[in-house]
């Protein structure tokens, strides 16, 4: 009798590269480990310390998807949302926050947040809901900042 497992697929380092992250977080030390960590798995990663330096990114960098704090100075993470919605509707955001509650979590989505994930984040379970974001959503397509879902091949869980 086969045996079944669930294995995830792996993306080729080529394809990781491809795929921009928008990385926002008031704390510097918290920005170097998880961008460490996206950096680590070829992914093309840039940092910013709050909300509005985050903003006039987006035209520039183009993410993917963007991760961000809740709570920062200035702009939080919920304003923040709404100003990524603004500029393309459709580009997932997961949400990080060490201080949350189960009512945040739940504004947070009903708001449009792809994922709302509480800190210490396990970095499994982010690349588990970053890859989730990606497949859901699609990917930009060099040319265009429009989704393309066939632009990349995005890992997926498989059963054997």
């Amino acid at each position: 009798m086969p045996k079944k497992q669930t294995e995830m697929q792996e993306v080729s380092t080529e394809e990781v590269r491809l795929l921009r992250i928008l990385l926002v977080d008031d704390d510097p030390i918290i920005l170097t480990m998880i961008s460490a960590w996206l950096e680590d798995k070829g992914y093309e990663v840039k940092t910013t310390e709050n909300g509005a330096d985050a903003v006039s990114e987006l035209p520039i960098f183009k993410p993917h998807l963007v991760i961000t704090d809740l709570r920062m100075e200035g702009m939080d993470g919920m304003i923040l949302l709404k100003k990524i919605q603004k500029y393309n509707s459709i580009l997932p955001v997961i949400m990080l926050s060490g201080s949350a509650h189960i009512s945040d979590a739940v504004r947070a989505t009903h708001q449009g947040v792809f994922e709302f994930l509480t800190r210490p984040v396990d970095p499994d379970e982010l690349f588990h809901k970053i890859h989730s974001a990606l497949s859901y959503v699609g990917t930009a397509d060099q040319e265009s900042d429009l989704p393309q879902k066939s632009f990349i091949k995005v890992p997926s869980w498989q059963t054997y």
